[in-house]
């Protein structure tokens, strides 16, 4: 079954709409982010790039 998470998060004052894409683009950061008990992430296909679909395997703890 497949899982659908919604993140809801305020920028920082000063924060541009550019930084945030880029940081987004940024696989490691974005999974370490929306992921704070992160247990394991394996790549499973694709190139990461900002144009390319990429698949990635994750598993993390979520509070009970």
């Amino acid at each position: 079954m497949t899982a659908e998470t919604t993140i809801t998060t305020p920028l920082p004052a000063g924060a541009t709409a550019q930084a945030v894409v880029e940081n987004l683009h940024n696989h490691e950061l974005y999974i370490k982010t929306t992921c704070p008990q992160l247990i394991s992430q394996k790549h499973v296909s694709g190139t990461p790039g900002p144009d390319q679909p990429c698949v990635y395997e994750i598993t993390d703890k979520r509070p009970v």
